[in-house]
């Protein structure tokens, strides 16, 4: 997993402008799906980006994910519930018009996204979990104390553990929406 981290990075820094790269942070809502939806409380999840937008129309980038979750109260008192997943995430996003945002103030787009990381669960089965996203959005870009900003509204599909999981572990799925501020750096 330290590898892809230092080439996700590497790919990240390798052009030489800076002012194509934004940071930011962002929520999610998370509406749990079956069969986790009789154990885990839909949640929210908050997290951290980078993105790259060198390229009009492919941007990529890198964020740290943090969810926590609760268990239903009318769930059964033997069954294991997820407590928190933790992930990185490499992603790659393709806007449909250019992000040329004196242009255009809305942008939509569609992302992909390999999830990362560690789903922390009532059991003794390995946390170690890989998974994927497909969502698409809609960005809105603006400039406020002199600096260009972007908000992002999404929605997607998240199996946080549906290409690699423990044996005997059940899937996590929800469907997500979103909403995200970054600023160029």
């Amino acid at each position: 997993m330290k590898k892809l981290l230092i080439l996700v990075l590497f790919i990240i820094i390798s052009y030489p402008s800076y002012s194509k790269y934004y940071a930011g942070f962002g929520a999610n809502y998370n509406l749990i799906q079956k069969p986790n939806d009789l154990i885990n409380d839909d949640f929210a999840s908050f997290n951290i980006h980078l993105e790259n937008r060198s390229k009009c129309k492919l941007w990529y980038g890198l964020a740290l994910n943090y969810s926590n979750l609760n268990r239903i109260d009318k769930a059964p008192p033997e069954s294991p519930f997820f407590n928190y997943i933790a992930q990185i995430e490499p992603s790659i996003r393709y806007n449909f018009i250019s992000n040329n945002t004196i242009t255009y103030s809305l942008v939509p787009y569609v992302k992909t996204s390999l999830l990362i990381g560690l789903i922390d669960a009532e059991d003794e089965l390995s946390d170690k979990s890989l998974g994927g996203t497909l969502s698409v959005g809609l960005s809105y870009g603006f400039v406020a104390f002199d600096e260009c900003f972007m908000i992002d509204l999404n929605c997607g599909y998240a199996g946080f553990n549906t290409l690699h999981r423990s044996d005997n572990r059940i899937f996590i799925e929800s469907l997500n929406f979103g909403l995200n501020l970054s600023m160029k750096l």
